[in-house]
């Protein structure tokens, strides 16, 4: 039976966040793509019917607790193929963020070097395979 995404049911397959090497950070590639953003479901997850969510959180005003902003979007998406696995148990959401956790209260380096960005939320799923 297909989740109605109440209670401990997210996981993470996916995360992006500031990227070292071009000194930039996933939304602006989301930007530069005009909103497409491709990514692997790792195949070991069972065929089903899923609620997907994705999230770009805004870290304009992050450096005081309440000022970073929550732009989230589900949809409903079927996998097929032949996966087996039982996923782990996940997060809540609304639920599975602090004010004052890593990644959500945060101070954007003004020189432009914000390699100590930590992407919040659960760990990422073992399965997860990453950009296509």
């Amino acid at each position: 039976m297909a989740s109605n995404g109440e209670g401990n049911v997210w996981i993470k397959i996916y995360e992006d966040g500031w990227n070292t090497d071009t000194r930039s950070w996933a939304v602006d590639k989301l930007i530069a793509n005009n909103g497409i953003l491709s990514f692997t479901i790792p195949a070991d997850i069972k065929p089903g019917n899923y609620l997907l969510r994705t999230e770009v959180i805004a870290l304009h005003g992050s450096r005081r607790i309440g000022g970073t902003q929550f732009f989230p979007n589900c949809v409903h998406i079927t996998i097929t193929g032949s996966g087996t696995a039982t996923l782990p148990a996940g997060v809540a959401f609304p639920g599975a963020y602090k004010p004052e956790d890593p990644g959500i209260l945060y101070r954007r380096d003004k020189k432009g070097d914000n390699s100590g960005y930590i992407i919040p939320g659960p760990p990422l799923y073992s399965g997860a395979t990453g950009l296509e």
